[in-house]
């Protein structure tokens, strides 16, 4: 395996950072509501893959640094990128050769990552031959991230874009894909805003802000995987950190599945989101939580893990003491695991919010 290092490739990896629509306002800010120009440190989640015509290769680590050089009103948030390494590659070599620059535009919570100026060579090896390929990214859109939850969620990038081939062997082909997340470790609760993300406001009884405990308790079996994995019971609990000029988000504080067909571990609670759509109903989009789903008698194991996940809806109490539902339905992405496990994991269920009472999105 390669060890292959650079302080370019930072940038077509990094610059999945974040970005989306062209000139509008986009302000870094770690926790929120504070401006951030400092350090991004970042590491990989899981393997970095690049999927070429031919063949392609895979860095079992990865990490990568930078700052940001601007944002604000009127312009993009840009990160020249500082660092990068990627480890244990089954690439013969990579070599960075230019350094590129993230630009990145904030749009309703949610980005795309662009890349300029990078550019980097790895040889790889068909058959009895090798052969090199020249990559390099203008404007090329290679991933996306959504923003964090909470002031202490690291915020995640996903990455999953092509890069273009510049020049080399017919065997590169026009481009490679790459796919891979990486998680930013520093600052935390890092978010790019663009001054119009939604707003929400949790109220109990209505009309009147909610920001304590809400608890709920599954009604009937939690599924997972098509109904291949099914929990008798599961519940919830978790605060409502912020609310109002921004969306409705809190920390949840407990997550547990019992009484289940395999053996389901909850690794991280995450985080939920609540977005008013209408007559006090809402969406539900979770962050951060992660689950190991283990199949005892095949000996293999998947982790899902949320990432601004839309799982479902809310769906308003009928009155100040009924209660109100949360309708899951949604697909988790697959982050590790067996081959088998596929991309992602359908989640199905109905939880009763216990409390409080009269429960509603506005």
């Amino acid at each position: 395996m390669a060890t292959v290092r650079a302080s370019s490739l930072v940038l077509v990896v990094g610059v999945l950072l974040l970005i989306s629509a062209p000139a509008s306002a986009t302000t870094a800010t770690a926790p929120g509501g504070t401006a951030y120009t400092g350090t991004i440190a970042t590491e990989a989640e899981s393997s970095i893959t690049f999927h070429g015509q031919t063949r392609g290769f895979t860095c079992v680590s990865s990490k990568f640094d930078g700052s940001i050089e601007s944002h604000g009103a009127g312009v993009t948030a840009k990160v020249p990128l500082n660092s990068l390494s990627f480890n244990e590659c089954d690439a013969s070599s990579l070599s960075v050769i230019k350094t590129g620059t993230l630009e990145i535009h904030a749009v309703d919570g949610y980005g795309t990552v662009t890349s300029s100026g990078a550019e980097f060579t790895v040889e790889l090896q068909y058959g009895f031959s090798k052969y090199h390929c020249v990559l390099a990214t203008s404007s090329t859109d290679i991933g996306t991230t959504a923003n964090p939850s909470s002031s202490s969620e690291h915020a995640v990038i996903k990455l999953e874009g092509q890069i273009p081939v510049k020049e080399g062997s017919g065997f590169c082909g026009s481009s490679f894909q790459i796919t891979g997340s990486y998680r930013i470790t520093t600052p935390t609760g890092l978010r790019f805003d663009s001054g119009s993300d939604p707003t929400s406001t949790l109220t109990a009884p209505s009309g009147t802000a909610y920001s304590k405990s809400i608890e709920a308790q599954s009604e009937g079996e939690i599924s997972f995987f098509e109904g291949f994995v099914t929990c008798g019971s599961s519940s919830l609990a978790g605060g409502v950190e912020q609310q109002g000029s921004v969306p409705a988000i809190g920390t949840l504080s407990a997550l547990s599945f019992s009484e289940c067909t395999e053996y389901v571990e909850v690794l991280q609670d995450g985080a939920m989101e609540y977005r008013a759509t209408s007559g006090g109903n809402g969406t539900l989009i979770s962050s951060g939580a992660e689950l190991k789903i283990t199949f005892t008698l095949f000996g293999i194991y998947c982790i899902l893990r949320t990432h601004h996940t839309d799982i479902g809806a809310l769906t308003a109490a009928p009155s100040n003491s009924g209660h109100a539902v949360l309708d899951i339905n949604g697909s988790i992405p697959v982050i590790a695991g067996s081959e088998v496990c596929g991309t992602t994991f359908e989640i199905e269920g109905t939880y009763k919010v216990t409390s409080p009472t009269g429960l509603r999105v506005d």
